[in-house]
């Protein structure tokens, strides 16, 4: 989620001359400080909700909690789940200018902070650093398998995960980890995706953002014994891709939506959210993830994103049919209760 001038700078690369990366990295430091004190938009927005967090009592309810950008814990019945792992969060200076690895200081915090037990499993949307960054090290950390594309796996190598703890997906399967079912969708990024590619060999970090390839996009449905959730990391859609697929809550990114033409947005919002019919969408991949978690979250501020355009398109859209909110950020939310009951179809049969 760059501008046209960063990621112009950007796409020269880990492979330029050092001169050329110099001017470069100058050219993408100045673009990015320089929004730095540019419009913040309201959080939340007047008249929007941010969901009540909940006690973790019922061990069967379906209970999420929120780390910013698409990064969202799940829990049921003694599994957890991670969509993403994205807790460093680099700031902008060191982002444009330097190189990047995980901050095991900030992932402690955070894990501790929404309070991450035991994984089963952590599927990453797209090997981009603001999705995939920490997700190797929290499964090094946190147990269970590493998911994702080929990219992601050799993330997965470079942390020193062995084989047997990293799957390639490519969109279709099912696999099961407790009461979780979950599906992986290909699904295609946001329009004008910065590094694009693959991720070809292991990437050892430190790395520049620009060697943390797209290498394909997913969008994941989590079907529980109590509720099934969509997760569409991306915004935008593939025509027909959910037509056979209900949810009771989709989890769905605005990035850079408030910048598309008012015709992409309604076929977005009826690609994702129309044809699955939830009772609740919950907004993601709005917020300043060049700060970190500590600081809370805020919007990404304009022009390095039109907040305030996407979240009024979007509540246009919804009208009174389907409720639209944000989540806390580490507190737990009982999916079940706030999305008023839950009555998509239940999990299916899955293979792991």
């Amino acid at each position: 989620m760059l501008s046209s001038m960063v990621r112009t700078a950007f796409r020269w690369g880990p492979g330029i001359s050092a001169g050329r990366r110099l001017l470069a990295h100058a050219v993408a430091a100045f673009s990015l400080l320089g929004c730095t004190t540019l419009v913040q938009p309201e959080y939340p927005p007047q008249g929007m909700t941010v969901l009540p967090s909940s006690p973790v009592g019922d061990r069967d309810r379906l209970v999420a909690r929120f780390f910013g950008v698409t990064t969202i814990h799940l829990q049921q019945s003694g599994t957890e789940i991670l969509i993403d792992g994205f807790f460093s969060r680099p700031d902008l200076l060191e982002t444009a200018v330097g190189k990047i690895a995980p901050n095991d200081e900030r992932i402690d915090k955070a894990v501790k902070a929404g309070n991450i037990g035991t994984l089963s499993a952590l599927f990453v949307a797209h090997s981009h650093y603001d999705h995939a960054l920490d997700s190797a090290r929290v499964v090094k950390r946190q147990g269970g398998l590493l998911l994702g594309s080929e990219s992601t796996a050799n993330i997965g190598r470079a942390e020193g995960l062995p084989a047997d703890r990293i799957r390639v997906i490519y969109g279709g399967q099912t696999f099961a980890f407790g009461d979780f079912h979950i599906t992986p969708y290909q699904s295609p990024h946001a329009p004008d995706p910065p590094f694009t590619g693959g991720i070809t060999a292991p990437l050892y970090p430190p790395a520049h953002v620009s060697e943390y390839r797209e290498g394909g996009n997913f969008s994941f449905l989590i079907r529980t014994t109590s509720c099934t959730v969509l997760v569409h990391p991306s915004a935008n859609y593939l025509p027909g891709l959910f037509d056979d697929v209900r949810a009771d809550i989709v989890f769905l990114s605005i990035g850079k939506l408030g910048e598309q033409h008012d015709r992409f947005v309604r076929s977005y919002w009826e690609e994702t959210v129309g044809k699955t019919k939830p009772r609740l969408v919950v907004l993601t991949h709005w917020d300043n993830f060049f700060k970190p978690l500590s600081e809370g979250l805020t919007p990404m501020p304009w022009p390095r994103d039109r907040f305030d355009a996407a979240v009024k398109a979007v509540n246009a859209l919804a009208g009174n049919s389907v409720t639209v909110a944000f989540m806390p950020l580490y507190e737990p939310v009982d999916l079940f209760r706030v999305a008023g009951g839950c009555d998509a179809p239940g999990a299916a049969r899955a293979s792991r």
